[in-house]
């Protein structure tokens, strides 16, 4: 049975429709990207991001990176197309699972992040009154915190050092840096998305 390709797609389109088998919901969009009915792959796309959207907040994903994280759960749904069974669980439950595992990699993400940033904490206190082993452990995490960053570039870095590191608001960091607030969410976003991926990778 052909898979479908994956659609390169943004996750909200229009269904067209006319193009399916007369089946009900979800399981005919399912037989007709499975069929390679073109438009079909991103008329299910299409169909299964909102619902996608809602589980990942819900599951405590920022409304700014739940897009992300749906995309991926998608992307990893149809590229695993052929291991659908139907028989066995309906696709929105199927595609609910890969989502909750998406979504604890960036928990788990988050939480190295976050683990590395308290670390740092240590440097606003005067070197004297650190112990030798928080002295090393804060030398260790700004050693990693640094080589995590090295490979953003010069822009997300800043953007995220501003915000994560300094404390400020969106709204300053774009007047600081002559931008406008979206790009900055924007910025931030794809930082997050590199470092999460760095520190996977480095752990």
């Amino acid at each position: 049975m052909k898979n479908p390709a994956i659609p390169d797609v943004p996750s909200r389109i229009v269904p067209r429709g006319d193009h399916l088998p007369d089946e009900p919901g979800t399981e005919r969009l399912v037989r007709a990207a499975r069929e390679g009915v073109p438009g079909a792959a991103e008329d299910l796309w299409s169909s299964q991001a909102p619902r996608l959207i809602r589980a990942a907040i819900a599951l405590g994903v920022p409304m700014e990176e739940a897009e992300d994280v749906v995309q991926e759960s998608l992307l990893s749904a149809f590229r695993n197309f052929g291991r659908f069974d139907g028989s066995r669980a309906p696709f929105e439950v199927w595609t609910h699972r890969i989502l909750v595992s998406r979504t604890s990699n960036w928990h788990r993400a988050r939480r190295r992040l976050r683990l590395a940033l308290s670390r740092l904490a240590g440097e606003d206190r005067p070197a004297a009154e650190l112990r030798p082993d928080e002295a090393l452990a804060a030398a260790e995490a700004k050693r990693t915190l640094h080589r995590l960053t090295a490979g953003l570039s010069s822009i997300r870095r800043r953007v995220w050092v501003l915000t994560q590191i300094s404390g400020l608001p969106v709204r300053e960091v774009a007047e600081a840096l002559g931008l406008r607030e979206e790009t900055v969410r924007s910025h931030l976003r794809h930082a997050r998305l590199a470092l999460e991926r760095a520190a996977k990778e480095k752990s």
